[in-house]
């Protein structure tokens, strides 16, 4: 992967996190945005992103098996602490995304290759 991915991943992480904060910050109270929405969001980004930064290896079943069992693992421990922790627990769960991201990344080029 590129250096110029990684920044372009990150400056779009940023604009994501920013979004969930802006929106923390602005909203009426008691307007929380729902765990599973933001769940799904983040996920489908995660997904994105990782997907995309492996395309080169789309065609490798090991690739596969690991990138479905991870994203597995990743929504349950998530709906396990989101059914566990109050609503001000998704600005600390949005920040530890882009370090869960960087290790998913590590794991599959680690395993993968």
């Amino acid at each position: 992967m590129k250096f110029r991915d990684w920044i372009i991943y990150l400056g779009v992480s940023l604009l994501v996190v920013a979004f969930v904060l802006g929106y923390a910050e602005h909203a009426p109270p008691g307007s929380d945005l729902p765990r599973g929405v933001w769940l799904a969001l983040i996920t489908l980004v995660m997904c994105g992103y990782v997907a995309r930064a492996f395309r080169r290896r789309w065609q490798n079943v090991k690739f596969w098996a690991i990138y479905v069992s991870l994203f597995l693992s990743h929504i349950l421990v998530w709906l396990h602490l989101l059914s566990r922790y109050e609503s001000h627990f998704l600005f600390p769960a949005t920040l530890f995304m882009g370090v869960e991201f960087i290790l998913i990344c590590l794991l599959i080029e680690k395993i993968a290759s």
